[in-house]
C-alpha cells in the first residue's frame, strides 16, 4: 500500500472503519458487557487461577471451557485468535473486557485488519460514494 493511500486512509475516522469491517464480516467485537445479555457470543476476559496467576480466557458460545483450547497463560496469541473468530466465525457478536482489548492493542489490530482487506472492501458497497472516491483519488485497484 502507497504512501498516499495510507494518507487517506488516516482521513477517514477509526470508528468508521471498524463499521465497515464489522459489516465486511458480519460481525463484531464489543467491551460492552451489557450486550451479551442478548444473545450467546464469544467471550474473552482475564481470571485468576486459584493459586494467584492471571489467565486469560477465550470462551465459546457454547459455554464450554478446554483449557487446552481456550485458556491462555500469556495474552500474545489471544488478539491474533480474537481477529481469527471476527474473521471466520459465523457468530455475530464477540465480547472483550475493556482492559483487555487494550492490552492486547485490539483496536490498533482491527485498523490494520482494515487495510488488509481494503482491494476487497472497495469492491464492496459498504462505503459511501464521497468515501470510495476519497479512497480511490490518483489510486488503482
Amino acid at each position: 500500500m502507497n504512501l498516499n493511500l495510507k494518507i487517506k486512509l488516516k482521513k477517514m475516522e477509526d470508528k468508521r472503519k471498524i463499521e465497515i469491517l464489522d459489516q465486511f464480516f458480519d460481525s463484531r467485537i464489543t467491551t460492552n458487557y451489557s450486550e451479551t445479555m442478548k444473545m450467546h457470543c464469544y467471550e474473552c476476559y482475564e481470571e485468576m487461577t486459584a493459586d494467584g496467576y492471571t489467565v486469560y480466557i477465550f470462551e465459546p458460545p457454547d459455554g464450554k471451557i478446554s483449557v487446552s483450547d481456550h485458556v491462555y497463560y500469556y495474552d500474545d496469541d489471544l488478539c491474533r485468535d480474537v481477529l481469527f473468530m471476527y474473521e471466520y466465525s459465523e457468530c455475530p457478536l464477540i465480547y472483550v473486557e475493556d482492559e483487555l482489548a487494550e492490552k492486547i492493542y485490539l483496536r490498533s489490530e482491527q485498523l490494520e485488519l482494515f487495510e488488509e482487506y481494503l482491494p476487497d472492501i472497495l469492491k464492496s458497497d459498504l462505503l459511501t460514494e464521497e468515501e470510495h472516491e476519497e479512497l480511490l483519488e490518483n489510486e488503482e485497484y
